[in-house]
């Protein structure tokens, strides 16, 4: 599995066919590409990026940033450059970015312990 960032120039090319997307909705890149979860409800793996502080960084600080990188993510050459790439913008508040990590903390750390996936 690659993602779509690194994928999308092969497959435009030609040089690559895919087969399925594992986002939860399709890619306006690739319109005609199902995703896995159309086969298999409920299947959603993704990759991410994210800005992040140390916990102790001051409440000022994260909103400062936070507001620059909403500044930054809605200029349109902005957002345009990371959607040709495959990625889909969700920008939002510090808050509910930490909870969208735990939830995937959650999820992947009971599929870890469920199928007892072991570092050799």
């Amino acid at each position: 599995m690659i993602t779509l960032g690194v994928a999308i120039q092969h497959v435009k090319s030609g040089k690559l066919t895919p087969i399925a997307v594992t986002s939860a909705r399709r890619t306006a890149l690739l319109p005609d590409v199902e995703t896995v979860s159309e086969t298999d409800p409920g299947f959603e793996v993704q990759s991410w990026l994210g800005l992040l502080a140390p916990a102790e960084t001051p409440r000022a600080i994260v909103e400062r940033l936070n507001a620059a990188a909403l500044k930054s993510l809605a200029k349109s050459d902005v957002r345009e450059k990371f959607e040709n790439l495959g990625f889909e913008i969700a920008a939002g508040t510090p808050e509910a970015f930490g909870a969208w990590i735990r939830a995937e903390s959650a999820k992947w750390g009971r599929i870890i312990r469920e199928r007892k996936i072991r570092i050799d």
